[in-house]
């Protein structure tokens, strides 16, 4: 089998991201955060149904974190930008949920958001008979970076998940050996960088509204996102 960009495998970097297993669904998941990572999945994904002409639907995922609901906004974005691009693909719906959290002190906590979010896609699969569910989380930079990233602050900074596991299954988490500058390849091997300015990575709070007119630059995903990209 010929490995181009019009099949279903893309050889980017040192990374092979196989898309193969679509072939054999009819309706797929994806957790749509509206940063550069799912972004970077979702294209892949709408362009694989779309150019192999494969008859599955997608439903789109977005778990909204009070406090940081920009979630939802970039994720329409992202969504809106695909849709235009592929028209052929079907979104079946796109599923949003509130996350619930607290504010003190400067601090906001969320409660249970990993908990919100399953509880997203156990509906999706028990009421829409999704057969799997893709998801965009990231390796983590080289342990030198990722020192640098953390700034002195008294809320907790960087991702709290495990993303130095290496055993994870990369069929439905296809980034998980991929740090972000390996997600900016992907991003300029399809020449896409005008996604990569609709998404959004800054995790600094805005309570109440959710949402700030720009990046920071200095929590510890904008200093991630700039490492990776270049820019933010």
């Amino acid at each position: 089998m010929t490995i181009s960009h019009h099949n279903m495998i893309y050889p980017i970097g040192n990374k092979l991201y196989d898309f193969s297993e679509i072939l054999f669904m009819k309706r797929v998941g994806i957790k749509m955060s509206g940063g550069a990572d799912s972004g970077a999945i979702a294209y892949m994904l709408w362009k694989t149904i779309q150019e192999n002409d494969i008859d599955c639907e997608i439903v789109v995922l977005t778990t909204n974190h009070q406090g940081k609901s920009f979630q939802e906004h970039y994720a329409k974005k992202t969504v809106e930008y695909l849709n235009n691009k592929f028209n052929k693909v079907k979104v079946h719906t796109h599923l949003v949920n509130q996350n619930p959290a607290y504010y003190q002190d400067d601090y906001t906590t969320s409660i249970g958001y990993v908990e919100y979010q399953e509880m997203l896609v156990t509906w999706a699969h028990e009421n829409l008979n999704i057969e799997a569910v893709y998801t965009g989380i990231t390796a983590n930079p080289p342990k030198e970076i990722h020192k640098k990233f953390r700034p002195n602050s008294i809320r907790p900074v960087g991702p709290k998940d495990d993303r130095d596991n290496t055993t994870q299954d990369v069929t439905w988490n296809p980034l998980i050996y991929t740090d972000k500058k390996g997600v900016a390849e992907i991003y300029d091997y399809f020449d896409i960088r005008d996604l990569f300015k609709i998404t959004w990575s800054c995790e600094e709070y805005a309570w109440p509204t959710g949402r700030r007119e720009s990046h920071c630059g200095k929590c510890w995903f904008c200093k991630e996102r700039e490492w990776g990209f270049g820019e933010l």
